[in-house]
């Protein structure tokens, strides 16, 4: 409702005075429309007007169970007490006994039918018992008797709404505009009832009339232009937008309006003018204008344009009018990355976290471009940074483990994971790679026992984890153990990917650990056609196969290749210097 709460408490001595006043100026012409009609002495009238007084004063101590027993003796010395009816009538409500109050406030009407007070409190009780219908008449005919009083008319619109009788609201609505002239909450209620009604016309007239109204307010003019939009009517929208800007040049949402209206338009000469004159604004939220940038940006994922250079324009003006916001900086990385320029990339997000170092989703990019680019002490340094502002953030630890390790800092590295793995305890994903690496990491150390558990640990939380099963099967065949535990794991990782060069290597290693050297030559040839640079380890394991089927020649051939490769140390020398396994 657009009015103020129509619940009524009233002084009780005003409304005492007031209603005895009216009583006894017209005992005469109330008789015929009393509550009852047993005659009553003036002795009798004096002593309920007592007690009734009596009640009263308990009502202002908030003794209101004694002021109930005052009115209700009051009312049976004297029934045409009107003003005590009203009184039990507000204390049986207090009481949320709604059916008593609303029949002793029809009591106090039958007695006074033209106060006021009774009737606007009258309709109050009926509508807290759902009764619309006789609310809306009790409004009307106060309206009627007191037709300056303008909440009645909102008060009336407001219940033929709840019956659903949208033209007689509206009509009442009008002849309230004729009395105060427009208003915004009645343009507006209309507007709303017309958009129920389906009255696209009617609905945009009321616009039309509240903006002609009110044109220093460009809300209206907004409004009207998304309505008409939304309505298809894109020309008229275009003029609208037009001249909410010859008043306010700068109006935010006119400029991405029109710039969205002009790209659906397909009108890029226009969309970008109006874009870029919002962008440059230095007023409008950097917010907005981000969300605009992401149009440009979801674009580009979606493969409707093959390059970024809008965006790139955009958040250079971005830059020229935020260049102390953090998310410019950020979003500018952003643009980098998808670009695949990571340096770049990396050099934007650094900037946004030296003006705000409190965004995690920043670092996390930083973390991924530094992993990827191998720098590995940058990235240790950034992770000890960021492990003070985020010190339950398991993916900080993950990346300071994954450094230390690649930097031959195994205990700084075995001491990361094994924090970052307790509080990745709701990330299953993470928290099996956190395992995963221990694992590697373990093996590497020679502690085999905690390699195997954590690796077991893995493969429980994510069972179809290709890496992992590949490097667990890998290791345990390089030990020569668990060797038909190995297989199992490696078979089903080439299920998941049949072609992957590094899996078949694995593969054909553990057949060779078995001793079923021709089927792990074949396995090993099909790995080394598929990568165009094999390993320096893929090429050795090949050549120890040749060796085992008496293909002396060719093993120490691919020996030597596997030292040109990379391969060093003093077996491998001696297996090219004497041919021997």
């Amino acid at each position: 409702m657009m009015k103020k709460t129509f619940l009524y408490l009233f002084l009780v001595l005003f409304v005492s005075n007031t209603v005895f006043g009216q009583k006894k100026n017209k005992t005469k012409k109330k008789a015929k429309s009393s509550v009852s009609k047993k005659t009553v002495s003036e002795q009798d009238k004096i002593k309920a007007e007592r007690i009734f007084f009596s009640g009263q004063k308990e009502k202002v101590k908030e003794n209101y169970f004694e002021a109930l027993k005052y009115f209700e003796q009051a009312v049976k010395i004297y029934p045409q007490i009107d003003a005590a009816w009203f009184e039990i009538a507000q204390i049986n409500l207090m009481q949320k006994d709604y059916k008593s109050s609303l029949a002793n406030i029809e009591k106090a009407l039958k007695v006074s039918p033209t106060n006021k007070w009774y009737r606007e409190y009258y309709a109050q009780l009926l509508s807290a018992n759902t009764e619309f219908e006789k609310a809306t008449i009790v409004f009307n005919a106060l309206r009627k008797d007191y037709p300056n009083k303008l909440d009645y008319y909102y008060d009336e619109a407001f219940f033929l709404l709840k019956l659903n009788k949208d033209k007689e609201a509206i009509k009442v609505y009008n002849e309230l505009e004729e009395k105060i002239g427009i208003q915004k909450e009645i343009s507006l209620q209309k507007y709303k009832i017309y958009l129920k009604q389906s009255n696209v016309e009617d609905a945009e007239k009321e616009l039309i009339k509240l903006s002609d109204a009110y044109p220093d307010n460009l809300e209206y003019l907004n409004k009207l232009a998304q309505f008409q939009l939304l309505n298809n009517e894109k020309e008229k929208a275009e003029k609208t937008l037009q001249k909410i800007l010859k008043t306010d040049p700068e109006n935010t949402a006119a400029l991405l309006t029109l710039a969205d209206y002009y790209r659906a338009k397909g009108d890029n000469e226009n969309y970008k003018k109006y874009s870029k004159l919002a962008f440059s604004n230095p007023n409008i939220s950097i917010d907005t204008k981000i969300a605009v940038l992401y149009n440009s940006i979801s674009q580009f994922q979606n493969k409707t344009t093959d390059n970024l250079n809008d965006a790139f324009e955009y958040v250079e003006l971005l830059v020229e009018a935020h260049p102390e916001e953090a998310k410019t900086w950020a979003i500018y990385g952003d643009l980098y990355n998808l670009s695949e320029k990571p340096k770049l990339a990396l050099e934007k997000y650094e900037k946004s976290l030296e003006i705000q170092q409190d965004i995690f989703t920043v670092w996390q990019q930083v973390f991924f471009i530094q992993s990827d680019l191998k720098l590995y002490e940058s990235l240790v340094e950034n992770t000890n940074n960021a492990k003070e502002l985020f010190p339950n953030q398991a993916l900080v630890y993950f990346f300071n483990g994954l450094a230390n390790q690649e930097l031959k800092e195994a205990e700084k590295a075995v001491k990361a994971y094994e924090k970052g793995v307790k509080m990745a305890a709701n990330q299953p994903a993470l928290q099996s790679q956190f395992y995963s690496n221990l694992g590697g990491l373990h093996n590497e150390l020679k502690n085999y026992e905690k390699s195997d558990k954590n690796y077991d640990k893995s493969l429980l939380l994510e069972p179809n984890n290709q890496y992992t099963l590949n490097n667990y099967a890998y290791y345990l065949s390089l030990r020569a153990e668990n060797l038909e535990k190995a297989k199992e794991m490696s078979l089903k990782s080439l299920t998941l990917s049949p072609d992957n060069p590094t899996y078949l290597d694995t593969y054909a290693w553990i057949l060779f650990q078995n001793k079923e050297y021709k089927e792990a030559l074949k396995i090993q040839e099909k790995a080394i056609k598929l990568i165009e640079k094999p390993s320096a380890d893929m090429l050795e394991h090949y050549g120890d196969m040749l060796y085992k089927l008496n293909r002396i020649a060719e093993a120490k051939t691919y020996w030597q290749k596997a030292k040109d490769a990379g391969q060093s140390g003093t077996a491998l020398d001696e297996k090219i210097e004497s041919g021997k396994l």
